[in-house]
């Protein structure tokens, strides 16, 4: 299936002549033309306010939930060590002697 071709644009052409008179076609082109201007300007509009709606619409998402926060990094050689954690009892290990308990 084609479009339009040259015959048939001829044959649109002489229907036109015949319905219209050769006076009245300037005018009726100057209508189609308003027409056709009018059309792409309300859709050029039409395509501006969607898009604007759609910018709006996103605005207005919330945020995805972020993940959980990183781990501190190890500490460097020139450290000070003052970020690290403190050595409390209960993080130490209980493997030595010291450790258990005597009946």
């Amino acid at each position: 299936m084609g479009g339009i071709g040259a015959p048939e644009l001829l044959i649109v052409f002489l229907v036109v002549l015949v319905v219209f008179g050769p006076r009245k076609i300037p005018e009726v082109a100057r209508g189609v033309g308003r027409g056709l201007r009018e059309f792409r300007r309300l859709s050029v509009e039409f395509q501006r306010e969607l898009n604007v709606a759609e910018a709006l619409e996103e605005k207005q998402k919330p945020s995805p939930p972020r993940g959980p926060t990183p781990a501190p990094p190890p500490p460097t050689p020139h450290s000070t060590g003052r970020d690290r954690p403190i050595d409390r009892p209960a993080d130490r290990p209980t493997d030595g002697p010291a450790d258990r308990p005597t009946d």
